[in-house]
This record gives C-alpha cells, sequence and structure tokens, in this order.
C-alpha cells in the first residue's frame, strides 16, 4: 500500500473513532423506598394528626429487560396525604383483610413518602396478578400520637399469563378508594378463586 493512502486509511480509521459514539452505560438500579419517620419529639404536643386522605393508588410491574440492572418487581404505589399542627407526619400501615399479594412488603413501623412526592410503596412478588385486600392506615407525629385510621381497598383485578420476554413495565391504572362496594365484592370473589386454586382436588 502505498504511503499516501496508507495515511488516508489511517485518518479515516482515526475520524471514526472520534466521532462514533460511545457505548450506552446501563443505569443503576434505583427502586422506589419510603422514606424513615424520624426527628425529635416536640414538648408538649398533645394534638394527633388528622385523618390520613387516600387520593388514589396504582399496581405496577416491572420486568427486566436486556442491559437493565434492576430485577423483576412489583409495587402498589399509595397517594397519601395527613396534616399536622407542628410537626411533619409518618404513616403506620397494616393488612385489615383480604387475600394481599405474596411477599406484600408492610412497614413494620411508621414511614413518610418518597421523597419530593405523596406516594407510599408496597412491594409484592411480581408473579402473582389477581388480589384484593384492605389497608388501614393511621398518621403518626413525632411524639407518637396517632390520628384517625382510614381503610383504603385495594385490588389487581387484571391476571396475565406471564411476564413479557422484552422488558418493560405494566401499570394498572389508580382506582380511587370510593368504590368501596366493588372491592368489598371483589375481596369476596378473589379469596373464593384463590382458596378453590390452593384446595387439592379429589380424587375420582
Amino acid at each position: 500500500m502505498r504511503p499516501n493512502r496508507l495515511a488516508a486509511v489511517a485518518a479515516a480509521t482515526m475520524l471514526t473513532l472520534l466521532v462514533a459514539p460511545a457505548p450506552e452505560r446501563a443505569e443503576a438500579c434505583t427502586p422506589f423506598t419510603n422514606s424513615p419517620h424520624t426527628g425529635d419529639p416536640i414538648p408538649g404536643d398533645v394534638t394527633p394528626p388528622s385523618v390520613v386522605t387516600v387520593s388514589g393508588f396504582e399496581v405496577e410491574r416491572h420486568w427486566a429487560g436486556p442491559g437493565d440492572t434492576c430485577i423483576d418487581m412489583a409495587w402498589v404505589r399509595i397517594a397519601v396525604s395527613a396534616t399536622d399542627d407542628q410537626a411533619p407526619v409518618g404513616y403506620v400501615l397494616e393488612v385489615a383483610a383480604g387475600e394481599p399479594p405474596w411477599g406484600l412488603s408492610v412497614p413494620p413501623g411508621p414511614v413518610r413518602p418518597y421523597p419530593g412526592s405523596p406516594n407510599l410503596y408496597l412491594y409484592f412478588t411480581p408473579e402473582d396478578y389477581l388480589f384484593a385486600f384492605e389497608l388501614h392506615i393511621r398518621a403518626v407525629d413525632l411524639n407518637g400520637n396517632y390520628g384517625p385510621r382510614a381503610t383504603v381497598s385495594i385490588w389487581d383485578d387484571e391476571p396475565q399469563p406471564g411476564s413479557p420476554d422484552d422488558g418493560g413495565c405494566s401499570t394498572r391504572r389508580g382506582r380511587h378508594p370510593g368504590a368501596a362496594a366493588v372491592a368489598t365484592a371483589l375481596l369476596l370473589l378473589v379469596a373464593l378463586a384463590r382458596r378453590r386454586a390452593r384446595s387439592p382436588r379429589r380424587p375420582r
């Protein structure tokens, strides 16, 4: 190869390396988490927070795809609010009735919403699709004063056969907690269906 042509090939190769896009880096997996309910008690504060208002919820699933640093996961996102006369409030959650999804992670103590949002997150096994349950939620201040208990019905009524192969997310849009009659009926239907699915069949 002639020297001039060799120099031209080398220059073209160098130019290609300079303008070629850098390989994409997979973003680190950062699940949504609740914040701890911490702070110094306020002397003389005996007034409890208000009742919790739940403006809605969503059931969401994330399926890990190629290059994804997250694993398959699912969560219930609950939008809550409450007020106190002197301090930030935390929230205490408790399953009250029904059939919660497998592996539901209910915080053992008071928590605050994900930073910068009104949302509390409860994770569960993503392969569980059909469930309905009730949560009791109470607000608590830094002095341990508890507000009135609120009840929210949560359900996922659209079973799916399995996870998609190419990753991505699926969302069950937020059902307003005011649909109490529908939620109660669904609690009964889901409980009956899951009992039938788990009960052994009698031999014929």
